[in-house]
């Protein structure tokens, strides 16, 4: 009995051994990847937001254009002007804010941001390409 007793215990010490060194080589590996995946993150972040820098610069521009065209136009024409103005304003605080969003996103939040970036990149391209007209573009 004192035989069986010792094996078992052996053996429970054994697995023990083996189950340690396996949970140390995978928080190794863990490790390894998060590093690569922060890396990965890091240059896609750089990307998009030199990607909304160049947006924010036309979203700018298109500003300037209407806030000069509605100085001289007529009255007819002034309110859908001014419905456009107010659209690229709002582009203008929406890009300001994901530009925060991407530079304080982390690995685990990446797909979220990214998504919501893609979504008001396609809106202000949608908008400034006349594919849609401005006062229907939502976000």
């Amino acid at each position: 009995m004192k035989t069986i007793k010792f094996f078992s215990f052996a053996m429970l010490f054994a697995l023990a051994l083996v189950s340690c060194k396996d949970a140390a080589t995978a928080s190794t590996e863990t490790a390894t990847t998060e590093t690569l995946t922060a890396e990965a993150l890091a240059a896609t972040k750089t990307t998009v937001t030199e990607n909304l820098t160049g947006l924010q610069t036309m979203v700018a521009s298109k500003i300037t254009e209407i806030e000069t065209a509605l100085a001289t136009a007529s009255e007819d024409v002034k309110a859908d002007l001014t419905t456009q103005l107010e659209t690229y304003k709002k582009f203008q605080a929406d890009l300001q804010a994901a530009s925060v969003k991407v530079a304080e996103s982390t690995v685990e939040n990446w797909t979220a941001v990214s998504t919501e970036v893609e979504a008001l990149h396609t809106s202000i391209k949608t908008t400034m390409t006349g594919a849609a007209p401005a006062a229907e573009t939502t976000n």
